[in-house]
């Protein structure tokens, strides 16, 4: 049986022992000694108050859990080096609309590649932001413990479709490095999403939280928010703050 399941029984074992508590107080009141089976009864009543105590204790230990939960759930608001914040975003390799052609309150998104808990970051949180109007930018990155080099590949290729010289190739202003053909720009272009994630990290450190991916970061007026982990109404928390 569950907290909620224990308030019907519980309620109606306090009124009881409520009663005869304060029939007892009345029987002290008067001349009369309470009497032998008052006495008889006392232990019982003493044994069933400390049981409704215990239960009623791990009842609001568990209310007291879910609410610890719910708050750590909640959008961590960025008040250390806040300032910070938006030049570490932009400054990493991400996907997205442009400044001059965002429309709506810009959000930003982190996730490692190969991310096995994603899908419904991907599939419903970040289209339905869409959806409301923000331009979301995405950032990727390959974590630090990765060894497929696959990935290690595809992270590369994001990174570099962030690099201005690749950016200047495709106006036709000069050829992309080839990075099949050079190892050391694959290695530069990971450790620079990398690093972005570090520095992100740092900041979130700085204000008592600890990395969680995905994550979403925006603004609600002048103020940085952040939500770590993909909790549940991630989308709403967000839209809330448009």
């Amino acid at each position: 049986m569950g907290a909620a399941g224990l308030k019907a029984p519980l309620a109606l074992a306090l009124r009881r022992a409520t009663r005869f508590v304060a029939a007892m107080n009345a029987r002290q009141r008067t001349d009369r000694p309470p009497d032998v089976s008052a006495r008889v009864r006392r232990p019982a009543l003493l044994a069933l108050l400390a049981a409704l105590t215990g239960v009623a204790a791990a009842a609001a230990i568990v209310g007291l859990v879910r609410v610890s939960r719910t708050i750590e759930r909640a959008p961590l608001v960025i008040v250390r080096a806040a300032d910070e914040l938006a030049p570490a975003l932009d400054a990493a390799p991400w996907a997205g609309e442009e400044a001059d052609t965002a429309e709506g309150p810009l959000v930003w998104a982190l996730a490692p590649l190969a991310c096995n808990t994603c899908g419904a970051f991907y599939d419903r949180v970040l289209p339905q932001l869409e959806q409301s109007g923000a331009s979301v930018r995405l950032i990727v990155y390959a974590p630090r413990d990765e060894r497929d080099p696959a990935v290690l590949a595809r992270a590369a290729l994001w990174a570099q479709a962030r690099d201005p010289g690749l950016l200047s190739a495709l106006r036709g202003e000069g050829a992309p490095r080839p990075l099949d053909s050079d190892p050391a720009a694959v290695e530069g272009f990971v450790e620079w999403g990398r690093a972005s994630h570090d520095r992100i990290a740092r900041i979130l450190r700085l204000n008592g939280a600890d990395m969680a991916t995905p994550a979403l970061f925006w603004r609600a007026g002048p103020e940085w928010r952040a939500s770590l982990g993909n909790p549940p109404h991630t989308a709403d928390y967000v839209r809330r703050d448009f």
